[in-house]
């Protein structure tokens, strides 16, 4: 069996949270971390489709931050963000960015099915073996009879795995800009 990758689901926690307020906050912090992945992704988007026959860019290009913001679904939106990257990186001379650029999108991709359940799930109380009640962010439920079961749950804990994950993928997509904006400065683009 391959050991599982850092952006699989973890194992299923046996020990809920005591107190959903943790558990409600730790969903909170995850999904404002993801967020800054989204924006970060989005200024990729804006410096790709900005860079002006002098060579500047644009930090903030609204036009190109609205239209990012406007592609539905993540999976779609990294695709056109892909697509420009091919062209930007080959028409400025580029493509050395193309790998880590892959890289930190792939990762991001890759994280996005585990945004959704934090983002999507579901606080609940279950009670334990001990008859002590304790609260799961319960997702990917299925049904079975009369009743839906989850077939996945998190607590506050594997929440704050991903929230950090999150924050490094953040980190990586963030170096990635200021690389991009750096060699955009020190070279005229070669294309009009």
């Amino acid at each position: 069996m391959q050991p599982a990758k850092e952006y699989h689901r973890r194992p299923m926690p046996t020990v809920g949270d005591a107190d959903p307020t943790t558990l409600y906050a730790a969903v909170g912090l995850a999904t404002s971390r993801w967020q800054m992945v989204e924006f970060t992704l989005s200024q990729l988007f804006s410096t790709f489709m900005n860079r002006h026959a002098t060579g500047a860019v644009s930090f903030h290009s609204y036009p190109a931050l609205e239209a990012y913001a406007a592609i539905i679904g993540f999976k779609t939106r990294t695709s056109v963000l892909r697509k420009a990257a091919g062209v930007f990186f080959r028409l400025n001379g580029f493509d050395d960015l193309q790998p880590p650029f892959k890289s930190a999108v792939d990762r991001a991709d890759n994280f996005s099915p585990r945004r959704n359940d934090i983002a999507h799930g579901i606080v609940l109380r279950r009670e334990e073996n001990d008859k002590n009640l304790r609260f799961f962010l319960e997702t990917s439920f299925e049904s079975r009879g009369t009743g839906h079961k989850a077939t996945y749950s998190l607590t506050s804990r594997e929440v704050g795995y991903f929230t950090d994950r999150f924050v490094e993928c953040q980190d990586e997509l963030q170096e990635l800009v200021y690389t991009i904006r750096a060699r955009c400065r020190a070279s005229p683009p070669k294309y009009e």
